[in-house]
């Protein structure tokens, strides 16, 4: 997959996101996955992640401090 492509992918995706959960809010600058090669053969490399918060916060029912 060239740039241009991954890059679209991304933008396809965070969309899917935004229609799902809220508008972005927060999004980190892309990372190296380089941690494990567990993903390599079915992905392949290299593999990059990154981080998004969304404006609405979502209540998943799990608190660890009650109250």
């Amino acid at each position: 997959m060239n740039k241009n492509n991954t890059f679209k992918l991304s933008l396809d995706i965070k969309k899917q996101l935004e229609d799902k959960f809220s508008k972005v809010d927060l999004e980190s600058d892309k990372m190296d996955f380089d941690f494990t090669t567990y993903y390599n053969q079915e992905m392949g490399t290299p593999l990059f992640r990154r981080f998004i918060a969304f404006e609405k916060l979502i209540d998943d029912g799990f608190h660890t401090n009650p109250g």
